[in-house]
């Protein structure tokens, strides 16, 4: 009767043993992928404001080169015209 006691006891054990590896384990998991999905996103938030910057400066240099063709056309009509 005492061995049986016993080794139900070391059973407890070795389960609970095993029931916090198993959750040490699949926190760190967790954590992982958490890590993982937070750094992605991180990298595609940068990409995004890198693309959007690369934009607005194309934008700027077309709107510049309007601005300046309609000023020389306004300038040499007012000169010759």
């Amino acid at each position: 009767m005492f061995i049986a006691v016993y080794q139900g006891e070391l059973y407890s054990s070795v389960c609970y043993h095993d029931m916090r590896l198993y959750q040490n384990l699949r926190t760190s998991f967790s954590d992982d992928v958490m890590k993982h999905i937070t750094d992605t996103n991180m990298r595609a938030a940068e990409t995004v404001r890198q693309e959007m910057q690369k934009e607005r400066h194309t934008t700027l240099v077309q709107l510049k080169k309007i601005y300046m063709d309609n000023v020389r056309k306004v300038l040499h009509n007012e000169i010759i015209g």
